[in-house]
């Protein structure tokens, strides 16, 4: 019975300063996008810009942390519907665009686009991800992957 009463001790002791102290405590901001701009998707950049996309106001926009301004980017179809991003290892930011049924790169460095149709018709790539010198989207429209491979 001691035993017991020893372990529960040891087991209340340990859970009670398993709690995070305030210097670990996590902290919650949010940030402003331009109204009407309903946020889908998200994305860190090796260089740690975050990008979001914004079905609704069919663009892709960068968040400055340190000001928490958003710069509006808009992709090269008008009204696409940018649903998914994400950014490669060398820091360009890949779009769906259910619009021009294709995958569209920014490079933030030219502040370019680069689109690359997509060989399935209706594809709607809805999940966009990837390794290092590749990008795959899943075409739920198609019922198919599709992999973009680049140097």
């Amino acid at each position: 019975m001691q035993r017991r009463l020893s372990v529960l001790l040891l087991v209340l002791a340990l859970a009670a300063g398993a709690g995070l102290s305030s210097a670990e405590e996590p902290s919650i901001r949010e940030y402003r996008v331009p109204a009407g701009s309903h946020p889908h998707d998200v994305a860190a950049a090796p260089d740690g810009s975050i990008y979001y996309a914004s079905l609704a106001g069919n663009h892709v926009a960068r968040i400055d942390t340190a000001t928490g301004a958003a710069t509006v980017i808009d992709p090269p179809t008008s009204r696409q519907g940018a649903r998914r991003v994400w950014s490669d290892s060398k820091g360009r930011v890949w779009v769906s665009d259910f619009g021009a049924n294709a995958l569209v790169r920014f490079d933030p460095e030219k502040e370019s686009f680069r689109t690359f149709p997509l060989p399935s018709r209706g594809a709607r790539v809805r999940q966009i991800l990837g390794r290092k010198g590749e990008v795959w989207g899943a075409e739920s429209g198609a019922d198919r992957l599709v992999v973009i491979r680049f140097p």
